[in-house]
């Protein structure tokens, strides 16, 4: 192991205990400014996909592998929806998920698909399950009027969240 790579996953551990030690609401809000943060390089899109789609990782990558470095390839090249968005900046800021958990190997290409209950799953401790499906139901149908472009919406349901100390609150009955 190289000392680059002995540092990243020396500051990846830090970042980890950290946002470990943070209460609830701050984790929500954490999440919320990462998924701003790296909006602009994330494949946010109307479609159906959690967090899909064909990555490029290393040859020697295995299904124990720690997939927190990666997380920036993820974001540029998986199709992802509201919950997967937020999925990237929970694994950024905190989670060590691996490949095996999220993806799988075809023809050699590296595979990812995540679906809902290993996101809901993963969110348990920080937002309510009735909270993921508002943040989902104004992703995918309430709010599509009001902020058409998915990236724009995306970023308006991370403000509410950040707004509303952690919790998203819907505008709709």
């Amino acid at each position: 192991m190289s000392v680059s790579t002995r540092k990243s996953n020396k500051q990846i551990e830090n970042s980890n205990k950290k946002f470990a030690k943070m209460p609830k609401k701050d984790k929500a809000i954490a999440i919320a400014k990462d998924v701003l943060k790296h909006l602009r390089h994330t494949n946010i899109n109307n479609e159906k996909d959690y967090c899909a789609g064909e990555v490029k990782l290393p040859a020697n990558t295995t299904c124990e592998t720690n997939i927190q470095p990666y997380v920036s390839k993820l974001a540029k090249t998986c199709n992802v929806c509201a919950l997967g968005g937020m999925f990237l900046s929970y694994i950024r800021l905190f989670d060590r998920v691996s490949y095996g958990d999220i993806g799988y190997m075809e023809n050699y290409d590296h595979n990812i698909s995540v679906g809902r209950s290993f996101i809901t799953n993963k969110f348990e401790k920080i937002f309510t399950f009735d909270n993921l499906s508002d943040i989902e139901s104004a992703f995918e149908s309430k709010w599509i009027d009001n902020y058409p472009n998915p990236k724009d919406r995306m970023k308006a349901i991370m403000n509410n969240v950040i707004t509303n100390d952690g919790r998203f609150v819907r505008d709709w009955m």
